[in-house]
């Protein structure tokens, strides 16, 4: 039987879409000042730009995957912060 939650596949897609997006924002600054409500404010912003773009009649596959890979570095980013505050 064919697991329906593949866990691996998953995290590797992300990532994958991640690292990408996160190559091309090299020249921005790094990430030992995070803002916890920047991040949410700028995961907001992003959920309304993946929102956008899944609304077209013809959806760019492309750049939904980087806009949703937008909205995954933001989480993530809140998550390291989190994780130091611990």
């Amino acid at each position: 039987m064919k697991n329906k939650r593949d866990y691996t596949l998953l995290l590797e897609s992300g990532n994958a879409a991640m690292m990408e997006k996160l190559q091309l924002n090299k020249h921005k600054p790094g990430f030992d000042k995070i803002s916890l409500l920047y991040e949410y404010n700028r995961i907001c912003d992003e959920v309304q730009e993946l929102r956008d773009e899944l609304s077209n009649d013809i959806i760019d596959h492309r750049k939904s995957r980087w806009e949703a890979a937008d909205i995954a570095v933001r989480c993530f980013l809140i998550i390291l912060e989190c994780d130091r505050r611990i």
